[in-house]
């Protein structure tokens, strides 16, 4: 009999939802819990639509049931709104042909309760909703006919008109930026093209209540990722091209210059969720796939862990300890209750079970699995065989997994058992029904050591052997076939009490060996720690021990003092004072006798409010009068105001307040050079630069013919509409060709090049900032990466190439050579 099973610390599954479904919404609520709401319970069929709803309590890992929705509905979206309530829009109809849903509803987390909140101007199938900085909500989409979007006021309960997509799209990404406008990016445009990926990105400006174009994706994509990153850019993360080619290449959009670069590509490819971590990375969730985390701070991804069961239509959400992320619901043929947690902490362990192998033979007998997972993960198997049983099914920590085999059954057979990824081969064959015994069945011995002897009865045909022993046990004989002995040795033992465990012919032996002191093995402590303010203290813990048994105190921190009891003999109350904190949060572990005790501090108020944030951290403004805006980010309870700004920068917004805002500035126009300022807020500060004032030159496009080469200088005072933005120097070139035509087109420059080729309508038809062979990143070439780019389907010329650099403001020489291939 073969059993296979595997060990993972990232997965654990959690109370099931109190009724399956799938096509819900999840979202987690102010007070750390998530509400799922809604859905469909019967696999892909609109009619099983639910209005039940529950919560899930993260303490105790538990579903309980709220109030019911007033209609029942799948496919909606759930935003919560700035006061902790829930707000509910759209999704399908319960009768055929399902359409889309035009009512609102808004949950109160106070009373469990739900009320209706208006009517949409649009019915809307599967809506997209974004919370603004505003505190109302932007409503996107429906189905690839819906072009109108929406605004939703919290305080009036209404919907208003947001403006008009160009398009009508579905299957997008949408973001708030902290500008407080919304970037919408890729989709398919349905229809007789449904599932293919546009490179459409569009911004939603509130001041105009309506959308314009911002520069294109690099890669086609819909049913991408998106999440807004520290530093205020967006990542864009997999999606699909075509209806069956699916991509793992990402993106990041800068808002600042409306422009996408190159990222990392994701392990897989595939559409699914981004979810930001309180460590600062971000978790990709795919439905079919391992989950990948990405760090910021080196632009890699790595395999996460999975989850343990298929979630197909499931609702993922984070928790709010920031680091574990739940997932409920769904299914791939049928909407489950199933629901599990994910800590990529804990996950991708390089050896977390040992050992990979054991035999038992057919009467079966004990075993034990060594399980290595960090501090506070937790592990867990499935599929357990009816002929093996074990005490527990999760475990926290590191420590053995103890589980017994039955004796061989007629028409047993194996199961692969899993505990997440590590396989680990347990092997059992069939023998005579005579019993292993062991004689002893566990051994205890003195400080001092010695030799054990462990007698084996079992078949006369059974092979067995000794493996799993302790360090600190040395095995002198420990194999045979049938009945025989073991032998082994342990030294003296000249530090604390001791115990391990071995398996001999697939059974547990448990050895046990004093210290020399043993009334001093398991002295207690009354408590494993203590709390603090951030004021000074005093706290207290007692000691239980031997009366003879001499103890001290070690890992005592500077701001802490015993104030009695540091050292003794016997039993005693250890009294200590803790001083002011006027720093952060700060801890330490004492050692009392070998046990734990850790006081932790809280951070002084002055210290929270040192750690404020920018986003994003500067802005490069053109020469014209113009303005924009920063969000401060701090603590609620921290005081900030703004002073000493030079002339040529007014604050429009409020000068001074307290908690998170944003602020908003005008310039003046400037007519001499460029001009830098900081503008100091609180704990942060923003770096403001304004270019200098010059008259914008010539756009008019030069002449350009085949096989030429132009030299030229980017000089200030040429161009500045181009494609890069008024902040970039620009010289432009126009020639005259058809569809199907090949070019090839090098920008060779005396600084960081930029290369843009734009047709009849002006559209960017390709763009290159870097050529292979310039490794200095000083040359550009279009095609990026074959020698002749082949003219799109459209209308004959005129074509305009598009000189420009990399930094604002940046000037230099170029060659700019035109080719197409011999004749």
């Amino acid at each position: 009999m073969l059993l296979a099973m595997g060990l993972s610390s990232a997965a654990i599954p959690t109370d099931n939802l109190l009724t399956g479904r799938a096509r819900h919404s999840g979202t987690t609520l102010a007070d750390g819990r998530v509400l799922f709401a809604g859905g469909t319970t019967s696999s892909g069929d609109f009619s099983s639509s639910t209005n039940t709803a529950e919560i899930f309590d993260g303490t105790s890992e538990t579903f309980a049931p709220t109030g019911s929705l007033a209609q029942a509905r799948a496919s909606h979206a759930a935003v919560r709104l700035a006061d902790g309530r829930v707000l509910v829009i759209g999704g399908r109809s319960t009768t055929s042909p399902y359409k889309g849903l035009a009512t609102a509803e808004v949950y109160n987390p106070a009373t469990g309760s739900w009320s209706l909140a208006g009517t949409m101007n649009t019915a809307r199938s599967e809506p997209v909703a974004v919370l603004l900085p505003t505190g109302k909500v932007l409503v996107i989409g429906g189905d690839s006919a819906v072009k109108s979007t929406e605004l939703f006021d919290p305080e009036t309960g209404t919907f208003s008109d947001a403006g008009t997509l160009p398009q009508g799209l579905t299957q997008f990404t949408a973001v708030a930026l902290a500008n407080g406008r919304v970037l919408l990016a890729g989709g398919s445009p349905g229809g007789a093209t449904v599932g293919l990926g546009l490179t459409t990105a569009l911004l939603w400006d509130p001041q105009q209540n309506g959308w314009s174009n911002t520069g294109t994706m690099l890669q086609a994509r819909r049913q991408a990722a998106a999440l807004v990153l520290a530093d205020g850019k967006v990542l864009i993360a997999g999606g699909c091209a075509t209806a069956s080619e699916c991509v793992a290449s990402t993106e990041i959009y800068d808002p600042l210059t409306g422009t996408f670069a190159l990222a990392a590509s994701t392990n897989n490819a595939g559409s699914g969720s981004l979810i930001s971590l309180a460590d600062g990375s971000i978790l990709m969730v795919r439905v079919s796939q391992p989950l990948e985390q990405y760090t910021p701070a080196s632009g890699k991804w790595r395999i996460a862990g999975d989850w343990l069961n298929a979630h197909g239509y499931g609702a993922v959400v984070p928790l709010a300890d920031g680091k574990t992320v739940l997932m409920a619901g769904g299914g791939s043929t049928s909407n489950g209750a199933t629901a599990e947690l994910f800590d990529p902490s804990c996950a991708s362990l390089p050896s977390p079970v040992s050992p990979l192998t054991l035999n038992f033979d057919g009467n079966g007998g004990e075993g034990v699995l060594n399980i290595n997972v960090p501090a506070g993960c937790r592990w867990t198997y499935q599929r357990l065989p009816s002929w093996i049983t074990a005490p527990v099914r999760v475990g926290t920590d590191s420590g053995p997994f103890r589980f017994t085999v039955a004796p061989l059954a007629a028409g047993q057979t194996s199961t692969a058992l899993r505990i997440n990824e590590t396989n680990v081969t347990i092997s059992q064959t069939a023998t005579t029904s005579t019993a292993t015994v062991l004689t002893p069945a566990s051994q205890a011995f003195s400080a001092n050591g010695g030799t054990g002897i462990v007698s084996i009865q079992t078949g006369s045909s059974t092979a067995w052997s000794t493996s799993n022993a302790p360090s600190w046990v040395q095995i002198l004989s420990g194999g045979g076939t049938g009945n025989g002995q073991v032998r082994y040795t342990l030294a003296a033992n000249t530090g604390p009490l001791r115990t391990g465990s071995m398996l001999i012919a697939g059974k547990t032996f448990s050895v046990t060996q004093s210290s020399s002191t043993p009334e001093c093995d398991t002295p207690t402590l009354s408590a494993s720690g203590a709390s603090f303010a951030s004021g000074s203290g005093s706290g207290n813990v007692t000691l239980t021990t031997g009366a003879a048994c001499t103890w001290s105190i070690s890992n005592v921190p500077s701001w802490l003092t015993i104030t009695a009891g540091a050292t003794g003999m016997g039993g005693s109350s250890i009294k200590y004072a803790v001083t002011a904190n006027s720093g952060a949060a700060r801890s330490a572990t004492l050692t009392i006798a070998g046990k734990s005790h850790t006081v932790s501090q809280s951070a002084s108020t002055a210290y929270n409010c040192q750690g404020g944030k920018i986003t994003p951290q500067s802005h490069t403004m053109s020469n014209a009068a113009t303005g924009s805006e920063f969000v401060l980010s701090v603590p609620g309870t921290c005081s900030w105001s703004i002073s000493s700004l030079p002339s040529w920068v007014k604050i429009t917004s409020a000068s001074s307040g307290q908690g998170s805002t944003t602020v908003r500035y005008t310039l003046t126009a400037n007519t001499g050079p460029s001009r830098n300022t900081a503008i100091n807020i609180g704990p942060a500060s923003f770096n403001l630069t304004q270019l200098g004032g010059y008259t914008p030159g010539n756009c008019t496009a030069a002449p350009i013919a085949f096989n030429q080469t132009v030299s030229g200088n980017l000089v200030a005072g040429d161009c500045t509409a181009g494609e890069r933005g008024s902040a970039y120097f620009t010289d432009r070139h126009t020639f005259n060709a058809a569809p199907g035509d090949l070019v090839g087109i090098t920008l060779k420059a005396s600084f960081d090049a930029y290369l843009y080729l734009k047709d009849q309508s002006g559209a960017v038809i390709a763009f290159s900032d870097n050529d292979a062979a310039s490794p200095a990143f000083t040359n550009a070439h279009i095609p990026s990466d074959t020698t002749w780019l082949t003219l799109p389907t459209g209308s004959n010329g005129p074509y305009v190439i598009e000189a420009t650099s990399s930094r604002p403001g940046e000037t230099g020489s170029y060659n700019l050579i035109f080719n197409q291939p011999p004749q």
